[in-house]
Parts: C-alpha cells; sequence; structure tokens
C-alpha cells in the first residue's frame, strides 16, 4: 500500500492518478467483500445458522472493473447442512461459485 503525501504537487498528475484510482478500487473491493460476507451472514442467519469464517475472493480488471470470483463459507461440521441450503441461495443470488468448508485449513469442502 502506498501512502499519498497531502501535497501532491510535485509529482506528475498521471502517478497522483494512478495511485488514487488504485486507493479507490482497494476501497471498493473491501467494501464489496464485506457487502458478500453480510448477504452471506444474511442466508446463514434465515436458515439459523452462523458461519466460523466467510472468505469473499475478489478480482479487479485491468478496467477496474471489482469481480467477486469465490465466497467460502466455513462452518462447524453439525452445521454444514444448513449451510448448504444458504450456500444454494447465495450461489443464485451471486451467480458465482460458493463453497462449504469445515475447516480453514484442510477441511472438508461441500459444493
Amino acid at each position: 500500500t502506498v501512502d499519498l503525501p497531502l501535497d501532491t504537487q510535485w509529482l506528475p498528475q498521471e502517478i497522483v492518478d494512478e495511485k488514487l484510482t488504485e486507493k479507490v478500487t482497494e476501497q471498493l473491493s473491501k467494501q464489496v467483500q464485506e457487502s458478500v460476507r453480510n448477504m452471506a451472514e444474511e442466508c446463514l442467519g434465515y436458515r439459523d445458522t452462523k458461519a466460523k469464517q466467510i472468505v469473499v475472493k475478489t478480482n479487479v480488471s485491468r478496467e477496474g472493473n471489482i469481480c467477486i470470483e469465490q465466497v467460502i463459507i466455513y462452518v462447524d461440521k453439525h452445521e454444514v447442512s444448513k449451510a448448504l441450503a444458504a450456500r444454494d441461495v447465495l450461489q443464485q443470488q451471486l451467480q458465482v461459485p460458493v463453497t462449504v468448508s469445515t475447516d480453514a485449513e484442510k477441511g472438508e469442502e461441500f459444493g
């Protein structure tokens, strides 16, 4: 991450524009990830379950578009069936792959 100094007059305008664009894109990507996490938590809540962790993988295209590539929902083993029902709804809403897993490191993956 590059922090811009308050006084950017000494920098060429294209560098200032590029760094500002990077910063804005990074912030937008974080907002998209947070929004998707909230959607996932809501879907899980409707199924009366919670995630241990929700990972949202995004990618930024050359044009600056933020794409959601995958959502991974980590749950306890006894919550898998409820999480799978929530996954189906979330996957339909987002139109991206959503995976349910029991462990953030080497657990079973479902879907």
